[in-house]
């Protein structure tokens, strides 16, 4: 007997041998294996099954599945509710499965308390399915629930750092909750991945603000100032910024640069010319500051302050040297301040000794006052505020006449002063000067 023979003897046994177990397999399960079908015949099956019975289990299974398959999410959802409906009576269908694929057919068309009412029943069976962990995530943030939300997307970023969509609604969550150390890392990801989501671009930016990161906010605000539907807001917010900063001119840009976009909320153009106006004050474009107040008072009648800053504004368009007083750059509120003490005491000998720069709101001034008749060091207090000046702060006055060794003290605001300011000079050698007073001496000084 050759070799040849007894490979084919072997090669016979070994496939008798095989058939007898699929057949032993057969007996034994009942289960009868078949080639995976395609999708028209199951199509045409599905179909055959479903004219004799428009509710078989099997048949709508097979059709839910082929239409999830395909994204026709519309046609899934109405066979997917169905079958809901027959899970009931039917105990062999997986209703964890069913109200899964029913709420993420719901939840991509956008049907969010149908899809959210589903995945919360799916969840309750499964809470480790990834996807429905996820969408349930985003969902719970679309319904405000921002912890809920961040509980569930925080495990889904440990598990999936690189899904970029879990990443920036589990950022947003976290910039909701205030909780911005957070969020900042994840909105960042999401911006750097796409340029073009400008939501997320404009809320990284808020984030930015929040997290003192107001250069990089500033950036981005100023870089969707001409998007039509975040545009608006943005230019709102780099003004702003800008205004904040002292860069009185890039301020002025942002906010003109907002009212152009044709399509602007009310709320926010009244905002814009509000901050505006505001911004021409300090840079003593006081006509400007009339005209956009103007603006906000046609759209919003008693918008905030703005009818006394109308009044204010248009005081300070006839007095200079109040506009200057008010909202002028330190070097010249000081040298305003000098021509002030030389108008006081116009026939005396002046020498300043001291001049102490507390913040941008007030100055003080050192000077040595000599005439004919006497000599002395007097201090002068010069307050840019325009409320009451209270007793604590002309008690401060005081201490420091005695720690010049001034002999008699002054100080201006262009505001007033409380009774406990008034009483507690009565016996002392200070000089209250109010608005009324401080304009005198202004309208004498020529800048």
């Amino acid at each position: 007997m050759n070799a040849n023979f007894i490979a084919i003897i072997i090669l016979m046994v070994v496939i008798a041998a095989t058939a007898l177990i699929i057949v032993y397999f057969k007996n034994k399960t009942g289960i009868k294996v078949e080639p995976k079908k395609d999708k028209k015949t199951l199509l045409k099956e599905a179909t055959r099954k479903l004219a004799h019975n428009p509710r078989d289990p099997s048949a709508l299974l097979i059709l839910a599945d082929i239409y999830y398959n395909e994204n026709n999410f519309e046609k899934a959802l109405q066979t997917y509710r169905i079958l809901l409906d027959l899970c009931a009576t039917h105990t062999t269908l997986d209703q964890g499965l069913i109200n899964f694929r029913y709420g993420m057919c719901a939840y991509n068309l956008n049907s969010i308390e149908t899809a959210y009412k589903s995945l919360l029943f799916s969840w309750s069976l499964d809470k480790e399915n990834y996807t429905l962990n996820s969408t349930l995530g985003k969902i719970e943030y679309k319904l405000k629930k921002y912890d809920k939300s961040a509980g569930l997307l925080k495990k889904c970023v440990e598990e999936k750092p690189g899904d970029i969509d879990t990443r920036k609604y589990l950022g947003l969550s976290f910039f909701k909750l205030k909780d911005y150390k957070l969020a900042y890392p994840h909105l960042a990801k999401a911006v750097e991945a796409d340029y073009n989501d400008k939501e997320t671009i404009f809320n990284f930016a808020k984030c930015c603000q929040k997290a003192n990161q107001t250069d990089r906010a500033l950036k981005l605000f100023s870089g969707l100032r001409q998007d039509p539907v975040w545009g608006p807001n943005a230019a709102l917010f780099a003004g702003t910024i800008n205004t904040s900063q002292r860069n009185y001119d890039d301020a002025i840009v942002d906010f003109e640069v907002g009212l152009r976009h044709k399509s602007i909320a009310t709320d926010i153009k009244i905002e814009m010319h509000y901050r505006l106006a505001l911004v021409f004050a300090k840079t003593g474009q006081h006509e400007e500051s009339i005209n956009n107040l103007k603006k906000v008072n046609t759209l919003s009648p008693n918008y905030k302050d703005v009818p006394n800053l109308l009044n204010r504004f248009k005081e300070l368009s006839t007095n200079k040297n109040l506009g200057i007083y008010l909202n002028s750059q330190t070097p010249e509120f000081v040298n305003l301040c000098k021509n002030i003490v030389q108008v006081i005491f116009s026939k005396s000998s002046i020498k300043i000794t001291d001049i102490v720069q507390g913040s941008s709101e007030f100055i003080e001034i050192v000077a040595e006052v000599k005439n004919k008749k006497w000599e002395d060091i007097i201090l002068f207090k010069f307050m840019r505020t325009e409320g009451d000046v209270g007793e604590l702060i002309i008690r401060e006055l005081y201490a420091r006449l005695k720690d010049t060794r001034a002999g008699r003290g002054f100080c201006f605001t262009i505001g007033s002063y409380s009774e406990g300011a008034q009483s507690f000079v009565e016996a002392r050698l200070i000089d209250l000067v109010d608005k009324n007073k401080l304009l005198t001496y202004l309208n004498k000084v020529d800048m």
